[in-house]
Parts: C-alpha cells; sequence; structure tokens
C-alpha cells in the first residue's frame, strides 16, 4: 500500500498528458476519484481540481503509517500560507509576451503550482499566465490571487520602446488530440459535426488538419458525421496529418421509433466542501448527470469518515478534528462523487497568524497633476483574516505620505505606489497615471446623439419639439431615401413657409459632430448681403430649452454666406455673457466672468464683434472657408447638387478656472477640410460644467429673402465625434 501511494503521486505530478492514473488495489473509485484521498476529477490533459501537493502529503502520510495507525482517518491538515509571483519584474517591449507562473505554498514547508486568477492593469493576460505588453510605454502591475481566495501577489511590469524584444518562443510540438463532443447521441440520417482540437507543448490550444474515419455512417474531411441507417454505437476517429496521434468520440444511433432512455453519466456532490466545528451538521445533497444532459435527482448511499451521516445526506461532524470526505454512490452503480469536511481543532488555539500577502487598494487611480488620493494597505494572514498593518510606502511621479496620501507631480505619465509591511519583504503596488493637461484630452468614442432621416413628419414622436410642421417632400432626397426636408423662403419672408425652428434635445457633451446633405434652388443667391442665412445651430446646458439662440451663454452656427457662391461658415455668440457695464474694454486678463465672442476683450486672437439689437447687446465670433464651395454653375461643387457638409465643435478645457486656447471648429464639404482651428476659446473659467444639450434647425434670413428659393436637407445625424 504504501508502495502503491507513492507510484500513484510519481503518476500525478508527471507531466506526460497522456499518463493514465490507476486505482489502487482495494481502493474505491468514484467517477473517477479515488475513496480515502483527496478528491481529483481528471481529464486527458491531467487537469486535478484539487491540488497534487496534498494527495502528496496524503502520500507522505501513508508512508508514516506503517509506524503508527491514523486515529482519525484523515490527512496533515497542512494549508496554504502564500502565493508567490515570478518573475516579480520584467522590463518588456510594447506588445512583447512574458510568461508568469504562480508558487502556492503550504504551511509544512511543501510548495507547487496553484490555480490562480490572473488581473492586469495594462495588457492582457491569457488563464495560463501569458502576458502580453501594453502597446502604451509605462508601469503596470499582474496580479495572481488564489482561486480559493485569500492569498495572491503580484509583479511590476515596466513597458519600454527602448527595450528589446524577447526572443521568439521555440516552435511547439503537437502533444495530444481531442475530439469534441466527445459523444453523441443521432438518430438515423441525423449529422452532426465534430471538431480536433491539438494540445501543444507551449500548453495552447490550436487547430490542427487531421483525418477523420467512422463507423456506422460517414465523416466528411470537415468533421461532419452523418449518421447511418442502423442502430448502435459506433466511433468517429481523427488522427493528425502525418501522425500516430489521435482521439475519437463514440456516437450512439438510436431507432427514431423508440429513443434511448437517459442514462446516468456522473454525480455531484454539493457543496463540494465544508469547514465546521464538532458536533455541527451540514446536509449534502447529491444530484445525477443524465445522457441527455438534464440534471435529475438520484437515489444514493451515504458513507462518511470523522462522523456520521444520514440515508438523507445530514452529515454531523466527531469530536476529532481532522480533514474527512463523505461520499455518495448511485444505488446499483459504482458511480458516485466525494466532498470533503474539515472538523476544526478546538481543543487547543490555533497557532498565531502569519502574514502573507498585502494588498493595497484602490489598485490603480487616474489623477490630474497636483491632485491627492489616499491608498490604504491590508494584510492578508494565514488565518483568512485581512487585518492592517504597518508600511512603508514609497512612489514615482509625486510623493506619499506615511499614511498614504499620495499627490501627484506635475508631470502626465504612469507611476507606482508601493506598500512594504515593516520589517517584511512583503509588499503591493498600485498604479496611478497622472493625466496630461497640458493638451485637451482625446475625444471619446462616437456615440450617435440624433438621427433625422426626413422620411415622414411624425417628428415629435422622435424627440422633436417647438415647430415640429415641417415640409417634407418627395420631389427631392438622396439616392437609397425616399423624402428630404424642404424649406422654401418666399420672397421677402424672414423665414421658411413652414414657419420658425425645430428643436431636439440630446445627451450632454463636451464636443458636437454634425453631418448632413443639402441642395439648393438653381436660382439660390442666399440673403443677398454679406451675413445670413442662419441654417442650424448648437445650444449648451447653461439655457433653457425654449431660449432664443442669439441671445444665450453660447450658441455655435453652422451655415453659409452666398457671395456668387456659397462660403462656409462657422461662429459663435454667448451674449448673455457680455459685461455691459465694461463694454469694449479687455477683461481677458482680470476676470473669467466676462463673454468670449466679443465685447469683453479677446483672448484668441479671431476677431469677434460688439453692437446693439435694440436695447441688448450681441457679440459675435466667425471663422469662414478661403473660398466659395458651393458653385453657381453646373460642375464641381454645383449648388444644385447634393453635397455632404460635416462640421465638429468641441469646447475649450478649464484649467486651474480658467479656459484655456484649446477648443476646436471644423468644417467639411464633400470629405475636405476647409475650416480647421484648434485654438479657440469658447468658454471662461465660469462655465466649468457646460456641455452641448440641444441643437436647432432655424433657417432664417433677417433681411427677408431676395428671390424665392428652396434648400433641402436629408439624412442629418449628430455624434459626439466624427466617425
Amino acid at each position: 500500500m504504501i508502495i502503491r501511494l507513492a507510484v500513484l503521486y510519481l503518476t500525478l505530478t508527471s507531466t506526460a498528458a497522456t499518463s493514465i492514473i490507476t486505482p489502487l488495489p482495494g481502493a474505491v473509485v468514484v467517477d473517477g476519484k479515488t475513496a480515502g484521498l483527496p478528491t481529483l476529477t481528471l481529464d486527458r490533459s491531467m487537469t486535478l481540481t484539487r491540488h497534487v501537493g496534498l494527495l502528496a502529503r496524503a502520500a507522505s502520510l501513508s508512508l508514516l503509517a506503517c509506524a503508527a495507525p491514523a486515529e482519525s482517518g484523515g490527512l496533515d491538515p497542512a494549508e496554504l500560507t502564500s502565493v508567490e509571483v515570478t518573475p516579480p519584474s520584467v522590463t518588456m517591449a510594447p506588445n512583447a509576451s512574458q510568461v508568469f507562473s504562480a508558487q502556492g505554498f503550504w504551511s509544512d514547508g511543501s510548495h507547487g503550482t496553484v490555480p490562480v486568477i490572473w488581473t492586469v492593469s495594462g495588457g492582457s493576460m491569457a488563464a495560463n499566465g501569458a502576458y502580453t505588453a501594453s502597446a502604451t510605454p509605462g508601469t503596470y502591475v499582474v496580479r495572481a490571487v488564489f482561486q480559493g481566495g485569500g492569498y495572491g501577489d503580484s509583479a511590476l511590469v515596466t513597458v519600454d520602446s527602448s527595450a528589446a524584444p524577447p526572443p521568439p518562443p521555440p516552435t511547439p510540438n503537437l502533444i495530444s488530440l481531442d475530439v469534441t463532443p466527445a459523444s453523441a447521441t443521432l438518430s438515423p440520417g441525423e449529422k452532426k459535426t465534430f471538431a480536433a482540437v491539438g494540445q501543444w507543448s507551449d500548453s495552447v490550444a490550436r487547430p490542427v488538419t487531421v483525418v477523420w474515419s467512422s463507423t456506422g455512417g460517414t465523416v466528411s474531411n470537415s468533421g461532419s458525421y452523418t449518421a447511418g441507417p442502423t442502430a448502435g454505437n459506433f466511433v468517429v476517429r481523427a488522427f493528425a496529418s502525418g501522425t500516430s496521434i489521435g482521439d475519437s468520440a463514440t456516437v450512439e444511433i438510436w431507432d427514431s421509433t423508440s429513443p434511448p432512455s437517459p442514462q446516468l453519466v456522473a454525480l455531484d456532490v454539493t457543496p463540494p466542501s465544508v469547514t465546521i466545528d464538532p458536533g455541527a451538521s451540514r446536509t449534502f445533497v447529491a444530484q445525477g448527470q443524465w445522457s441527455d444532459s438534464i440534471s435529475r435527482p438520484v437515489a444514493v448511499v451515504w458513507s462518511a469518515t470523522g462522523g456520521t451521516i444520514s440515508s438523507s445526506g445530514a452529515y454531523t461532524a466527531g469530536p476529532t478534528g481532522g480533514n474527512f470526505v463523505v461520499r455518495a454512490i448511485a444505488s446499483g452503480t459504482s458511480i458516485g462523487d466525494s466532498a470533503t469536511v474539515v472538523v476544526r481543532d478546538t481543543t487547543s488555539p490555533p497557532p498565531p497568524p502569519q502574514l502573507v500577502s498585502l494588498d493595497v487598494t484602490p489598485a490603480s487611480v487616474t489623477l490630474d497633476p497636483g491632485a491627492s488620493r489616499t491608498f490604504v494597505a491590508q494584510g492578508r494572514w494565514s488565518d483568512s483574516v485581512s487585518r492592517p498593518v504597518t508600511v512603508v510606502w514609497s512612489a514615482t511621479g509625486g510623493t506619499v505620505s506615511s499614511t498614504g496620501t499620495y499627490t501627484a507631480g506635475p508631470s502626465g505619465g504612469n507611476f507606482l505606489v508601493r506598500a512594504i509591511a515593516s520589517g517584511t519583504s512583503i509588499g503591493d503596488s498600485a498604479a496611478v497615471v497622472v493625466r496630461d493637461t497640458t493638451s485637451p484630452p482625446p475625444p471619446p468614442p462616437p456615440t450617435t446623439l440624433v438621427q433625422e432621416g426626413f422620411e415622414d413628419t411624425g417628428f415629435a414622436t422622435r424627440g422633436w419639439y417647438d415647430n415640429t410642421n415641417l415640409t417634407i417632400t418627395a420631389a427631392e432626397h438622396r439616392p437609397g431615401g425616399t423624402k428630404s426636408l424642404q424649406a422654401t423662403f418666399n420672397q421677402g419672408s424672414t423665414t421658411p413657409t413652414f414657419g420658425g425652428s425645430m428643436r431636439i434635445h440630446f445627451t450632454p457633451t463636451e464636443s458636437v459632430y454634425l453631418s448632413y446633405w443639402v441642395k439648393y434652388s438653381s436660382n439660390w443667391v442666399g440673403s443677398g448681403v454679406s451675413y445670413h442665412p442662419h441654417e442650424f445651430q448648437f445650444i449648451t446646458t447653461d439655457d433653457g430649452q425654449w431660449i432664443g439662440p442669439s441671445a444665450t451663454h453660447l450658441t455655435t452656427y453652422v451655415e453659409h454666406n452666398y457671395q456668387n457662391g456659397g462660403i462656409p461658415i462657422l461662429s459663435m455668440q454667448d451674449a448673455l455673457n457680455i459685461d455691459t457695464g465694461k463694454l469694449n474694454q479687455d477683461l481677458s486678463l482680470i476676470t473669467e466672468n466676462r463673454a468670449a465672442a466679443g465685447c469683453n476683450g479677446n483672448t484668441d486672437g479671431y476677431a469677434t464683434s460688439c453692437y446693439q439689437s435694440g436695447t441688448e447687446w450681441r457679440n459675435g465670433k466667425q471663422w469662414k472657408a478661403a473660398q466659395s464651395a458651393f458653385k453657381p454653375a453646373p460642375g464641381p461643387g454645383y449648388k444644385n447638387d447634393w453635397h455632404h457638409v460635416e462640421a465638429y465643435f468641441q469646447l475649450n478645457t478649464i484649467q486651474g478656472g480658467k479656459g484655456q486656447l484649446n477648443g476646436i471648429a471644423r468644417y467639411w464639404f464633400d470629405g475636405q477640410l476647409l475650416i480647421d482651428h484648434q485654438d479657440v476659446l469658447f468658454r471662461t473659467g465660469i462655465h466649468s460644467t457646460m456641455k452641448f444639450n440641444q441643437f436647432l434647425i432655424a433657417p432664417y434670413i433677417g433681411v427677408g429673402s431676395p428671390v424665392t428659393q428652396t434648400m433641402w436637407v436629408d439624412d442629418l445625424v449628430i455624434q459626439s465625434v466624427r466617425p
């Protein structure tokens, strides 16, 4: 018995993927598990759901059994005390690869590979520990936490664009082949596709070219099996081309007039493990897994060590502490399963807990320069309890106090905060990203805010309000549509025949992208003066839903002015921000409580205006294309053809309470960028929460239309950024 246990241990620790574990003579095999030993679940790749290390300790105990019989029947209650990740630190090139491993250390001095959950603060990590570095240089954390919980460790990864990439890994060799599914039940003539995946020496599963064969039916080169007319049990085989490495699946063909009865194929006992005090009770449940893939209850015979168990699965722990087993075997079969029971030793006090790892939280933060964040270090101890622990803090890219308060330095980048438990080498770290606030942040991914095809007049049902009686026509439309918006100005009128503006609210955003298709009548002349017509406007969260567009805290315009050709124009007004007590005074170096589009100074250098409209003051700032885009005669850019117009506004940032010169205004005509300004001041520091949230379709000619003329609009889209 002693020699057989040692052989069993050596067999389990073998690296051969095709090794077969032979039960010991006299041992009861329950669903592929050997009774009296820690529960194992084995498949072709020798996966163990309980640690081989425990089995090794069981074998060690058996070797001692010749000197003294075990009184409790349990195993040595050695416990996992720590997990270590190797390598502890590495410098890598962007997108390079590195394999990390996690070793577990037990209280009896043994160690070995343990199942862990990998997480990373940057880059990506496979379940087998294969890490791929981020494309962005910086410092990142790789962390492994034991799947049973409570233990973990971390490693530091520095991604450096100057680092040499690691040497390429050796060419992997095919080790084994897996055919899936492993079994199938079919009716005559029914088809089932099987797949073959190779298991390679680098622990990665990959497809492999195979030769298929079968009995009881036919199988194609792609693994598609067609059941023959005869009922029975048959086989589908696959061999890797040019090798003897193969695998097979079983196929049951049944008579379609009388389908087979489901057969019990496995048994599951839950919970799989418990820890209880002497004399305490816990009920276990056995559930059968059947050949029709349905779980059903099944009659079982219960047995147990270290206590008693009733016929209904109620286990009562005995008086002695230790590791024990509860078993269930389906009545009349050898199919079974087991669960582990740890009965606590309450006769003597537990050993003092030892610090096994340290957790720094939060694991990662993003801060502005000069901002602060407090980190906390919590120790994980050998009794599975988390407690505070005295640590020594250190940091890069800023400073950290003795209480864990980190203050970011002035430079953007990726940095690290680290804590080491005093008097030990046990530590953990957190990643800190300090934003680069010297330039505006990159825009977020596109989000569609508004989409209008003008295919029907149900504008109100799609969220539009104010004047929803706009005119649509089937006479003009883009290819692929059926209708478009028609805005006809009668001679002398200031608004189209359908009246005033139509509005819609959308999710607030600091940047807006407008896309639409437009066509003008062949006699289109616009306003006939050097300003107007207005066409489309954006308004912000600082104003109400019914405000007039010319007197707001910010309105931006997309339009053109026709001077023997339509010249694209982007412009802005913020009349409600004007300090009328200090008109035409430059307040830009005095206060942020001022207008940005004129009347109170000019910060970004673009020409502004300041004028009265009745008793009210108005202002304006605009950007024109260098030449006309909508041409008067047939040919490229002809105004009486359909053209694609795009416009983009991005609000400038606020830093230190002051508006920065980094707002963006852009205009494209048929894909060609005609207006591009990236140093615009749209808002001052007192409007730090301002966002775009309202859009107006508001064609308007203030001096009255010089002729009867028409514009058509189709396929209008508003997004947060340009796709």
